[in-house]
C-alpha cells in the first residue's frame, strides 16, 4: 500500500485510519476525504476542495472505460449524499448561532487581542465564559451562518461544519466604495482608517466567493480588494488569491509594501500607526 500512501501525501490528503477494500472509505473533518477501490488501485479525493486523483501500483492492469464509468457514477451519488448532509449540518449550525448570538456581549475595548492589534471592538461580539471574541459570518441577505472565535492570544477557530464559503463579516454602513480583505483585524484597521464599508472574508480562499457575492448584491459598487501580501512565504497566497478574484471581476487590488514582518494593513497599523495606513490607501481610494 506504499503507492497509496505516496499518492495521498502528494495530494495533501492524510492517510485514513482504516481502508474499506469493498466500497467507500470516508474520513477527516466532515468526512471530506474519500477513497474507492478501482481495479488494483484507488480513486480518491477531497470533496470540500472538489479534487480527485488516482493511485495505482506499478504494472497494474488497465481499468476499462466501462469500469471507470461505473465508478464515476458511484462517486457522483456518494458526493451528492455528502453535499446534502453538509447542507443540513450547515442549516442546523446557522439555527444554533442565530439563537445564541443575541446572548453575547459587545466586545470590550480591553480585550487583549484588540489591544495587541490596536483596533476597536466595532461589530465583534464577546463570549465571557471563554474570554473569546466572536466574529459572526453572514451572507449578503444578512443571514448568520457561522462564526469565528478569537482568543486573547490570537488563536482562531471556525465552528466545525459551519458554512464559510461566500460568507463574511461586515463592518460599518454601506458606502459606494466597498473594501474586501481577509481577517477581522485588517478589516477593523481599514474601517478605522477610511470609514468605508469593509468586509472580512476571513481567509484568502474565501476572497473570490465573497467578491462574487458582493458584486451580485451591489452591482454598481466600487469594490476594492485590500489583500494580504505574503511576500516572505514561498507562495504569496494573499496576493495570488486577490489578484485572481480581481481579474475575474475587473477590480482594483491594493497591497501593503514588502516590509519584513509585515503581511497586511493591520501590521502597518500596529508598527507605524493608523495615519500610515490612511496614506497608503489614499492613492487607490482617491
Amino acid at each position: 500500500m506504499d503507492f497509496l500512501y505516496t499518492a495521498l501525501t502528494e495530494n495533501n490528503i492524510p492517510y485514513p485510519p482504516c481502508v474499506n477494500f469493498d466500497g467507500f472509505t470516508r474520513w477527516g473533518k466532515n468526512k471530506r476525504y474519500w477513497l474507492f477501490p478501482v481495479g488494483e488501485g484507488y480513486i480518491f479525493g477531497d470533496w470540500s476542495q472538489n479534487t480527485r486523483a488516482f493511485a495505482f501500483p506499478k504494472n497494474a492492469k488497465t481499468v476499462t472505460s466501462q469500469q471507470l464509468q461505473e465508478i464515476k457514477e458511484k462517486i457522483h451519488t456518494e458526493q451528492q449524499h455528502f453535499k446534502n448532509a453538509q447542507k443540513i449540518e450547515q442549516i442546523h449550525i446557522s439555527d444554533n448561532v442565530t439563537k445564541r448570538t443575541p446572548s453575547l456581549f459587545d466586545a470590550p475595548k480591553a480585550h487583549e487581542y484588540l489591544k495587541k492589534k490596536h483596533i476597536l471592538p466595532l461589530s465583534a461580539k464577546y463570549d465571557a465564559p471563554t474570554d473569546n471574541l466572536v466574529i459572526p459570518l453572514y451572507d449578503t441577505n444578512g443571514k448568520i451562518w457561522s462564526w469565528q472565535t478569537i482568543s486573547s492570544n490570537g488563536k482562531k477557530y471556525f465552528l466545525n461544519g459551519g458554512r464559510t464559503k461566500g460568507c463574511f463579516h461586515p463592518i460599518g454602513d454601506l458606502t459606494p466604495t466597498i473594501i474586501v480583505c481577509e481577517g477581522f483585524a485588517t478589516a477593523a484597521t481599514i474601517y478605522q482608517a477610511t470609514g468605508l464599508y469593509t468586509i472580512a472574508a476571513m481567509n484568502a480562499g474565501n476572497i473570490e466567493p465573497v467578491v462574487d457575492a458582493i458584486s451580485k448584491k451591489y452591482p454598481s459598487a466600487n469594490i476594492i480588494i485590500a489583500a494580504d501580501n505574503d511576500w516572505e512565504k514561498e507562495v504569496n497566497v494573499g496576493k495570488e488569491s486577490a489578484t485572481s478574484a480581481a481579474k475575474q471581476h475587473r477590480l482594483k487590488v491594493i497591497l501593503p509594501p514588502n516590509i519584513r514582518g509585515v503581511s497586511d494593513f493591520n501590521d502597518i497599523h500596529v508598527r507605524y500607526g493608523i495615519d500610515t495606513v490612511k496614506n497608503q490607501l489614499q492613492g487607490v481610494l482617491s
